[in-house]
C-alpha cells in the first residue's frame, strides 16, 4: 500500500493541527496558571508539600521575585507583602519609677523578614491575616515601652532619645523575631507630662 502525496498532505495536516493545538492549549495554560511576585512581596503556594533544603516538609513553597506555574486545584496563591508599615505608637499614662506619669508617643516601622527562617515563622503566623500585623507589632512596641518607662525616672525620659528608645525596646525586637518581623526604624519619642502626679 503505497501513500500518495494527497495522503501524505492530510497525514502532515493532521499532525501540524495536532501539534498547533497543543502548544495552543500549552500556552493557555501556562497563561492562566502562571503567577508573578512582584518587587517588595513574597507569593506563597500553599496546598501541596514541599521540601525544604534541610529536608523538613512544609505545605507551602515561597516565590520571592520573578514567576512560577500554580498547580490549578491543589495549590492557592496568597502574597505577603514585605512594605514597612509605618505605626503610630501611643503609651498612656505611663507610670515611671518615684510615681510621675507621662504619655509617650513615637513613630516606628516594622517589616516583615524577607530572609529564612523568620520568613517561615511570619508565613505559619500571618498568612491571609496580614491585616493584624500592624496590631500586633503596635501592641508590642506599647507594651515594652511601658516597661521600659517603669525603669526610668522623670529625667531619663526626658532626655530619651531614637537611639536610647531602641537601647530601651531592644527586647522587643526579639519578640518580633519570633514573629517573623523586624523593626526597621524608630523615631525620638515625644514626651507629655500634662497627667503628671
Amino acid at each position: 500500500m503505497l501513500l500518495t502525496l494527497a495522503d501524505l498532505a492530510a497525514y502532515a495536516g493532521t499532525f501540524l493541527g495536532a501539534v498547533l493545538t497543543l502548544l495552543v492549549v500549552g500556552g493557555l495554560f501556562v497563561a492562566t496558571h502562571s503567577v508573578t511576585c512582584g518587587p517588595h512581596e513574597v507569593l506563597v503556594l500553599s496546598g501541596r508539600l514541599h521540601r525544604r533544603p534541610d529536608g523538613t516538609q512544609v505545605g507551602y513553597r515561597v516565590i520571592k521575585g520573578g514567576r512560577a506555574l500554580r498547580f490549578p486545584f491543589l495549590e492557592s496563591v496568597t502574597p505577603l507583602s514585605l512594605e514597612p508599615i509605618p505605626l503610630q505608637v501611643r503609651v498612656a499614662s505611663a507610670f515611671l519609677r518615684g510615681g510621675d506619669r507621662v504619655d509617650l508617643e513615637f513613630e516606628a516601622r516594622v517589616k516583615v523578614s524577607g530572609q529564612s527562617p523568620a520568613l517561615d515563622r511570619a508565613i505559619e503566623r500571618f498568612l491571609g491575616q496580614a491585616e493584624e500585623i500592624a496590631g500586633i507589632a503596635e501592641s508590642l512596641l506599647e507594651g515594652h515601652a511601658r516597661a521600659a518607662l517603669a525603669a526610668r525616672t522623670l529625667l531619663e525620659v526626658q532626655s530619651l532619645d531614637a537611639f536610647g528608645l531602641r537601647a530601651a525596646l531592644a527586647e522587643v525586637e526579639a519578640e518580633c523575631a519570633s514573629l517573623g518581623l523586624e523593626v526597621i526604624s524608630l523615631e525620638r519619642p515625644r514626651v507629655d507630662q500634662s497627667k503628671a502626679g
